[in-house]
């Protein structure tokens, strides 16, 4: 189940995994305090809960837009509950778990400058999870890879001229040259 509590002023949306019986009834009892839900016929077990999802999550937005994200997510931890958040990718980027992970890195752009990059999600204390590169622009490879395999300056530049091929910033880019 997904759900919004923009009314609130917050974004975020939660996903709480309350699909077995144990957790749904926790869930209708100790977190939105709507134990008829339990019995009701449309959510009497996950599959009719699936079937009807959309009137599921009409009645659950409903409740949580009355309190914001983190009150509920006290709730559903309480209730033992699996739950996490939904962001909007400004949201995720600037999370504390995220910026405590160094999952956001600044590197160096040759066009940008110092721009915000996705670090490693592998983590260990050598060399090979450092971001050395920032990711290339569109097209930036495109003249090296095509003297890779054997065209020349000018059929690189054919191909360009042709917009066959494309490089954003072809102009700071080098063409390269025939035997390098």
């Amino acid at each position: 189940m997904k759900y919004s509590d923009s009314a609130s002023g917050n974004r975020a949306g939660r996903t709480i995994g309350a699909n077995t019986e144990k957790a749904w009834q926790a869930f209708c009892d100790s977190v939105v305090a709507q134990p008829t839900w339990a019995a009701d016929p449309r959510f009497v077990n996950n599959s009719e809960r699936v079937k009807n999802a959309d009137a599921l999550e009409t009645l659950i937005e409903g409740v949580f837009q009355t309190q914001p994200t983190a009150h509920w997510a006290s709730k559903l931890d309480a209730a033992g509950i699996p739950a996490g958040p939904v962001y909007a990718f400004d949201q995720a980027l600037s999370d504390p778990n995220v910026l405590a992970r160094d999952m956001v890195v600044e590197i160096d752009h040759p066009i940008m400058g110092k721009t915000k990059s996705f670090g490693s999600p592998v983590k260990s204390s050598g060399k090979f999870t450092k971001i050395r590169l920032p990711a290339p622009w569109l097209g930036q490879h495109t003249a090296d890879v095509l003297n890779s395999v054997g065209l020349n300056e000018f059929e690189i530049s054919a191909l360009f001229d042709q917009t066959v091929v494309y490089d954003h910033y072809r102009s700071r880019s080098q063409v390269p040259h025939p035997n390098t």
